[in-house]
């Protein structure tokens, strides 16, 4: 008979990698990590399952050296910090840590690349992916203690027909329909994500915006 604590670990890797869990079969750099622990906490939390490969086979991990590692890049190739629980378990006379990244409460958490350099990531599907510049200020807004004030101008007048016109666009065909320049659409597209005027659909290779229904 498996011991419950396998059952539990079996039945998670079973499910495979989706957006709210990840595989490693071995950290070798905390900056890699960071990837997976700023796209999680960016959009619904999720579960590292570190010592189990890519098909789901269980190969093992020196549990120290990855929690370290883990930690490593929570507290230093993070900002915000990341908070994480961890177990340590042992399936098939292997260890399998579990480490669960809860949604973060502020809005974007960054993390650092080789370079220095801080960038937000999403996850869809099994992939962490870069977020658009929109969604990320549109975050910032969403932190804002006096909230999000926008007047109604000649630019948002410009920005709604083009989506009520068009529906579903690419920032690039919005501000080639529109006329807007990229940073002004930039910005007008984060404040109308951040009060939910605008959605925003981003994929591995595409992202669109449209506008989104009162009642969604």
């Amino acid at each position: 008979m498996i011991p419950k604590k396998e059952h539990y670990i079996k039945n998670l890797i079973a499910q495979g990698e989706h957006d709210r869990q990840d595989f490693k079969f071995v950290i070798t750099e905390a900056a890699k990590i960071a990837k997976s622990l700023s796209a999680f906490a960016n959009t619904h939390g999720g579960t590292l399952l570190i010592g189990v490969k890519n098909n789901g086979m269980i190969a093992g991990v020196r549990s120290d050296e990855e929690l370290y590692m883990v930690d490593s890049a929570a507290r230093r190739y993070c900002k915000p910090e990341v908070n994480f629980l961890y177990e340590n378990w042992n399936v098939e006379g292997k260890h399998v840590l579990e480490v669960k990244i809860p949604k973060a409460e502020q809005r974007p958490v960054f993390c650092k690349d080789e370079n220095d350099k801080y960038w937000a990531y999403i996850r869809f599907e099994d992939q962490n992916i870069l977020a658009h510049p929109a969604q990320v200020l549109a975050w910032k807004q969403e932190r804002q203690p006096n909230g999000t004030i926008i007047r109604y101008t000649e630019k948002e007048a410009q920005l709604f027909q083009t989506l009520t016109d068009y529906q579903t666009l690419t920032f690039n065909q919005i501000k080639k329909k529109s006329g807007l320049k990229h940073f002004e659409l930039l910005h007008l597209l984060g404040d109308m994500i951040a009060l939910r005027i605008i959605g925003i659909s981003q994929t591995e290779e595409h992202c669109s915006f449209y506008l989104k229904n009162i009642t969604e």
